[in-house]
């Protein structure tokens, strides 16, 4: 039988550097990363938006004695009134005969 204790051949020592392996990471992660930080964004936008049209803060009540106009005096003449003046007023004042109706009873009177 053999003796397997014995090495049938030496290992070589090699020159070369052991290769270490880099992460590997897929592009859906990135992708959901991302997505996820804008998720966040939007709905942390919308809350200080809503915030925003919660807080309501009322106008102080104006002053209104200091808003009264100040009626200054005028230098100008008042108008002087006048009756006026219509177109009927030229037409005659004489009543106006109406010719008799051409149809009708005779006995009718205006």
């Amino acid at each position: 039988m053999p003796d397997f204790n014995k090495l049938a051949f030496k290992p070589i020592k090699d020159s070369k550097e052991l290769t270490i392996p880099e992460e590997f990471e897929l592009a859906s992660l990135k992708r959901h990363a991302m997505a996820r930080q804008l998720l966040y964004e939007k709905v942390s936008k919308e809350t200080e938006d809503e915030q925003k049209l919660r807080y309501f803060k009322s106008k102080a009540v104006p002053d209104y004695e200091s808003l009264l106009p100040c009626i200054m005096p005028s230098d100008k003449p008042l108008t002087v009134p006048v009756k006026p003046v219509f177109a009927s007023d030229s037409l005659p004042k004489k009543p106006m005969k109406l010719p008799p109706p051409a149809f009708g009873p005779k006995d009718f009177v205006f």
